[in-house]
């Protein structure tokens, strides 16, 4: 009788989470640093590609203000976190049940209006953002461009999209 040959045996390597971060990272253009809650943006989710539109958009208020990594010095925010705030944004009411491209639209819309309504008062602190001597957001006087104002803002925001929604479909 012939002697019967064996399966061939598989080399299995054990993938730690960040080693499975680092390949993704790499095969999509992120850097090393990208944290896990970031690679929703890879994945698709609606409030993820929303905010990084408002990242790369020209007349966009966040324009190379949000990171998809590491945040920088000369950035505000992490795109998990704007992605959190969009998610607020478009919460409450008929809002909810747009489509991205609409709420895309509407989130560039309301944060242009803010920006210009704040433009005298937040113009200065985003300055040091760009000084060589700047030790970036923790030297501004106000807290408008930090995470606590874009939480407010998208609280507000919530509110009057909803509001302005409710009476246009009246």
């Amino acid at each position: 009788m012939p002697k019967q040959k064996s399966a061939p045996k598989r080399i299995v390597t054990k993938r730690t989470h960040s080693t499975a971060v680092r390949e993704i990272s790499s095969a999509y253009g992120f850097t090393t640093h990208t944290k896990p809650d970031n690679l929703r943006f890879i994945e698709g989710e609606d409030e993820a590609q929303i905010a990084w539109l408002l990242n790369t958009e020209e007349d966009s208020p966040f324009t190379g203000l949000i990171s998809r990594g590491t945040v920088e010095r000369n950035q505000l925010f992490a795109l998990h976190s704007v992605a959190k705030e969009i998610k607020r944004l478009f919460s409450v009411g008929p809002v909810a049940d747009l489509d991205v491209q609409t709420k895309a639209e509407f989130a560039g819309q309301f944060f242009r209006g803010v920006a210009d309504e704040l433009d005298g008062t937040c113009y200065p602190d985003l300055g040091k953002l760009y000084e060589p001597t700047s030790i970036g957001k923790k030297d501004f006087e106000s807290k408008l461009l930090e995470l606590t104002g874009l939480i407010a803002w998208s609280s507000v925001g919530a509110q009057i999209l909803s509001g302005a929604i409710a009476r246009a479909l009246v």
